[in-house]
């Protein structure tokens, strides 16, 4: 035995640790592995093992964050023997370590990175830079870094540099990265401020590189989908290419046809490798329509399409021509075709009548519950590079649009109380955010103000509204007209219980998943880092998250763990960082299905569902 990490002996050790062994020859991994333990106050640590140094290095990974201010012990049992067979170990080899209290308080955290998270067409001979918060121990940070391709297992070779700050770490792989790869970039906690404190929690990134240039193009995603029917007449067709495109070219080798001959014409535009046609007018109505790409198409390398690329598809009928949003309404309904480019309809059974958008500037809306009246959102101001402002926020009762924000401010969020008779919303005028109240009898509530980005906002019942203010949690009571602070340590998405009496969030002083009661005003801090904002509740007792499964190769898992932090279990594992994606609403009210999302092979921007039984 060469070294062991954390030391023997060492305290105030991150909670989110990794446990390292180097050994001076490779191991038989089968064989180490069965003779390895962690163990704390609960018993044996469950997690994962992966080898470093030639299988010269076991690498165990916990599942959950370890406790705080506890002592652990590793062991690794005599009868050790190395790759040959030989034995190696005649007596057990012991070790303890003593975490720390798990604040976060002066540890370093990653701020930025470039390439950015889930970034494509990223170019194979770029540097990946790492911005901290603090000045960093150069070494311990480069130490803490890896980047692997997805499906390898040895991190890629290459040189660092830092700023005079150090602050900024650069890695410039030794040779170019594979075209059309994913690759993962991981910071472990093991990287430490020059002061001394190590991160509380590990950072990781994935991006995808760039197709090889000299390769001919392809049509990775078209919109319309072949063969879609009922597409609105208002519908913009959508190409994706699997690399960066000649536009020129490009475009003189699209067409959009309608049956019997002709030619739509329209405007182009374009986003990286994805090109966007819209239309002049409205097209013909349940009519089908076929979109040609032919071999005149190149990439920016002038590289042609190899074969013309067709698809169809067939427009509803004019009344048809919108995407339905929900409603608890029997025959009014509200619709967005199109957003955030959007008109706003009112269909009944026998019409459908404009209510706003003409200039196609409607962004969302939302029914009162009770029914009968829509708020609704739209902007004044469009920039050249597609950047909305202006917000303003409207009521429609069936008559003529009430404006609600006031005149210069910004409209931000904005939601229904539980009986439609309240309505709370942001605004942004001269740097200060305001949030108000109207009643739809008559009159408005002022309820808080300040100069925090609100993140979240929603009623609990008729008279209770929480929200999210910068890293503040509060909740208004409209029968006494006062706020009450629930935390102060709030971060990452704000997800709510089926029953509206909880809420989940990150807490940025542990960096660990947090339920809040708002019943009895009880937070609970579980033990769970999750990976980016995937977490969801699953029913009212449990939550599931994604959580690091391994560093190297790098892989994520899928938890389910009670919401009083009894208990956790995986439900999938071995996923990558596309392939475990958890949003608002993936668990089953009653807890009993748990879903989350994998990205198509295809790269296509359209993602798979899994279903998991929780019980």
């Amino acid at each position: 035995m060469e070294s062991v990490s954390p030391a023997d002996g060492e305290t105030d050790v991150p909670l989110f640790v990794q446990v390292k062994l180097k050994f001076n020859q490779p191991l038989n991994t089968d064989d180490a592995e069965t003779r390895f333990t962690l163990t704390g106050p609960g018993g044996e640590v469950n997690g994962g093992i992966t080898w470093e140094d030639g299988d010269a290095t076991l690498v165990f990974t916990p599942y959950a964050m370890l406790q705080a201010e506890e002592s652990y012990t590793v062991r690794m049992t005599a009868g050790t023997v190395n790759a040959a067979g030989d034995a190696m170990l005649t007596e057990d080899f012991v070790s303890t370590f003593t975490t720390g209290t798990g604040s976060t308080e002066g540890a370093p955290t990653v701020t930025a990175c470039d390439p950015n998270a889930l970034s494509g067409n990223v170019p194979v001979d770029t540097a990946v830079e790492i911005t901290f918060s603090e000045e960093m121990d150069e070494t311990s940070a480069e130490e803490a870094f890896s980047l692997v391709e997805t499906g390898e297992t040895a991190p890629v070779d290459g040189t660092f540099s830092w700023d005079a700050e150090s602050k900024v770490m650069t890695f410039r792989p030794d040779s170019p990265l594979a075209y059309g790869s994913w690759y993962t970039v991981v910071v472990t906690n093991e990287a430490a401020s020059a002061a001394g404190v190590r991160m509380a929690a590990p950072y990781m990134n994935t991006f995808f590189t760039q197709q090889d240039p000299s390769a001919p193009p392809t049509v990775q995603f078209v919109y319309p989908i072949d063969g879609l029917t009922g597409v609105p007449v208002t519908t913009n067709v959508s190409v994706r290419f699997s690399t960066e495109m000649d536009h020129t070219a490009t475009e003189a080798a699209f067409s959009l046809s309608p049956t019997g001959g002709g030619r739509v014409s329209g405007t182009f535009l374009w986003s990286g490798s994805t090109m966007l046609f819209k239309p002049d007018d409205p097209l013909i109505a349940e009519t089908q329509f076929t979109i040609t790409i032919g071999t005149g198409a190149k990439s920016a390398a002038g590289v042609a399409l190899e074969e013309e690329y067709t698809s169809t598809f067939t427009t509803g009928k004019v009344e048809d021509s919108h995407f339905p949003l929900p409603t608890l309404g029997t025959e009014t309904a509200s619709v967005l075709d199109g957003a955030p480019d959007a008109t706003l309809w009112q269909i009944t059974a026998s019409a459908a009548t404009l209510i706003d958008g003409e200039d196609y500037n409607v962004t969302d809306s939302r029914w009162a519950p009770s029914g009968g009246r829509i708020a609704y959102r739209k902007y004044t101001q469009k920039s050249e590079a597609g950047v909305r402002s202006g917000y303003e926020l409207y009521l429609w009762s069936g008559g003529t649009p009430e404006k609600l924000s006031s005149d210069g401010a910004e409209a931000g969020l904005y939601a229904w109380n539980t009986t439609g008779d309240r309505l709370a919303f942001f605004e942004k005028f001269s740097g200060t955010w305001y949030l108000t109240a109207t009643l739809m009898a008559g009159g408005a509530e002022d309820v808080d103000s300040g100069t925090s980005e609100p993140y979240d906002l929603f009623w609990r019942d008729a008279t209770h509204l929480v929200y999210r203010m910068g890293s503040t949690l509060k909740e208004w009571d409209a029968a006494t007209k006062t706020v009450t602070t629930l935390a102060a340590d709030a971060s990452g998405k704000l997800r709510i219980s089926p029953s509206r009496g909880k809420v989940l969030y990150i807490s940025s002083s542990t960096a660990r998943l947090t339920v809040f009661d708002l019943a009895n005003g009880a937070a609970t801090g579980l033990n769970a880092v999750p990976m980016f904002d995937y977490y969801a509740f699953a029913g009212e007792d449990a939550v599931g998250y994604a959580a690091v499964e391994s560093f190297i190769p790098f892989a994520l898992k899928v938890v389910l763990a009670a919401c009083d932090g009894s208990s956790s279990r995986t439900l999938a594992g071995g996923l990558s960082a596309v392939d475990c994606r958890i949003t608002e609403g993936c668990g089953s009210p009653d807890g009993s299905y748990f879903v989350f999302f994998t990205l198509s092979a295809s790269l296509d921007e359209t993602y798979r569902a899994h279903i998991v039984r929780t019980s």
